[in-house]
């Protein structure tokens, strides 16, 4: 029989997403918990956190982080809290992602992280970085550029994000505020190649799209849809960014680019567990064939998986019919995200771009 450790150790092997990952630090906890072992409880936990968050499975995250933190709070020397703050951010990051975490939850989150780092003595500029991204995507903009502002008037320790992400925050919020020029003058850092990470400027490119389709900047569209793609295209975490390529393909009427980036990619969307990344791939989807349609394109040939709802053996499709899907699969998604957020951005983002 495996051990604790063992199993760690298995799971750790593993990519993220992958659901033995997840099944493997379960079986951990199990063991763990029937030896009654604290240490090994909180070590096989914490990893459940870590797999989960980029897995696609908030509840677990929830539970088990609470657990951990509990333990922080009734054993401090032997499991330190500083040891644990980093991992706030992405439990939150996660929640914030999946509608079918309250409103009340993520505030509750915020909270407790804003006591926890000040009961630790670090700067709460991670705190408000938080917020401002749990306002961000709740479509508060105004909200989220004023937390963000009190982030960044704070004092950067180790729990701050780096540079380029930070950047790329500020960017993605510009955008979303359609202060365009802006945008593109927040992200000359990144552009230039002065300044990046694991993940940026893969983000920012997909983000910036928006913005230059508004200004009619063709240049420099072109620019990040093609080397943009080269950053994304052999991810399946980057999702989001392959859906906001094909709303930007809609906006320019690049219709054959972004049907290849749908039948390209569409795998990625069965498989994904991300509410946010699937609505805005079907987003994308349902404007490129709306595009199409208003060309005149009534029918197309396109290589889709098996597992797809609509699949054809042929490859012939409708593309009445595929709008009319991916329209009423963006529609619920949208519809989830508002009820939870309180408004109706995301249905009415959906109908504007769908006019």
């Amino acid at each position: 029989m495996s051990t604790v450790n063992e199993l760690l150790s298995q799971a750790r092997r593993l990519p993220d997403g992958e659901p033995a990952k997840i099944r493997l630090n379960e079986q951990a906890i199990s063991l763990a918990d029937q030896g009654n072992d604290l240490g090994l409880q909180y070590k096989s936990r914490i990893a459940l956190v870590e797999a989960a968050a980029f897995s696609g499975h908030p509840e677990k995250v929830l539970v088990n982080f609470g657990w951990c933190i509990a333990q922080c709070e009734k054993f401090p020397e032997q499991f330190p809290l500083p040891d644990i703050l980093w991992k706030y951010k992405y439990v939150i990051a996660c929640a914030v992602g999946f509608h079918s975490i309250s409103r009340e939850t993520l505030e509750q989150l915020l909270t407790n992280m804003h006591r926890h780092y000040e009961q630790a003595g670090f700067s709460l500029r991670p705190v408000h970085y938080m917020r401002a991204h749990m306002h961000l995507y709740a479509g508060e903009f105004e909200d989220c550029l004023q937390q963000l502002q009190i982030s960044r008037g704070l004092e950067k320790d180790r729990f701050a994000d780096c540079s380029a992400c930070e950047v790329n925050f500020i960017v993605t919020a510009l955008v979303a505020l359609k202060r365009d020029q802006e945008a593109i003058q927040a992200a000359q850092p990144l552009l230039q190649g002065n300044e990046g990470c694991a993940e940026v400027p893969h983000l920012t490119f997909a983000a910036l799209l928006s913005s230059t389709s508004r200004l009619g900047n063709k240049e420099l569209g072109t620019l990040l849809l093609t080397s943009g793609y080269q950053l994304i295209r052999s991810n399946p975490e980057f999702l989001y960014q392959i859906g906001l390529q094909m709303q930007y393909c809609a906006e320019q009427a690049l219709i054959d680019t972004g049907l290849e980036r749908l039948q390209s990619h569409c795998d990625w969307l069965l498989a994904s567990m991300d509410p946010g990344g699937r609505l805005q791939f079907q987003m994308g989807a349902a404007m490129v064939l709306n595009k199409a349609l208003q060309q005149g394109q009534t029918s197309l040939v396109l290589r889709l998986p098996n597992s797809f709802a609509l699949f054809n053996p042929a490859g012939e499709y409708s593309t009445q019919q595929l709008c009319e899907y991916f329209s009423q699969q963006a529609l619920m998604a949208a519809q989830g995200f508002d009820q939870r957020n309180g408004n109706r951005y995301y249905q009415l983002q959906l109908a504007e771009n769908l006019a």
